[in-house]
């Protein structure tokens, strides 16, 4: 009634290689599910034409040969922006109104943008905020009445 067969692996590799992909599918699913990504935002017309309009200004003043200087300064855990604008002479800009955005790749959450006061060596500081350690993007934004003029940063490391 029954035969004596050879062991045939094929079907209990066939069966092993399923449930590997099944544990692989399950572990990137579940990767997945513990960092949701918000793809959906307010606004993201006026979003993008205000990034539009960010990067033609950007452009606009490396043609123009603006210079920035910027430098962080450090205090009780707190971290304070201070820039500079100079033109093609090295000769300072002042009388701006200006801003810098605060954008960290890897988590949107630590966003933020901090207002610019200008003193009066023409040196636009912010105010002391906490940072968390890592990665910045900087985007540093002056304008008048006449003009808008912004510089992009990326800061590989910002921290204690």
């Amino acid at each position: 009634m029954f035969r004596n067969k050879k062991f045939n692996p094929w079907p209990w590799g066939i069966a092993a290689g399923l449930c590997i992909v099944v544990a692989v599918n399950g572990f990137v699913f579940f990767l997945a599910g513990r960092n949701p990504f918000d793809l959906v935002t307010e606004n993201y017309y006026q979003k993008a034409l205000l990034f539009e309009s960010t990067i033609q200004a950007r452009n606009t003043t490396l043609r123009n040969g603006l210079k920035l200087t910027f430098s962080t300064i450090r205090k009780n855990g707190q971290t304070r922006l201070s820039a500079g604008i100079s033109d093609r002479e090295n000769r300072k800009i002042g009388g701006l109104h200006g801003a810098v955005t605060l954008f960290r790749p890897s988590d949107s959450k630590l966003d933020r943008q901090l207002e610019l006061v200008e003193n009066d060596a023409y040196l636009y500081t912010s105010e002391f905020v906490e940072l968390k350690p890592g990665p910045w993007e900087l985007t540093f934004s002056f304008e008048d009445k006449k003009k808008r003029v912004v510089f992009y940063k990326k800061v590989p490391y910002i921290g204690p």
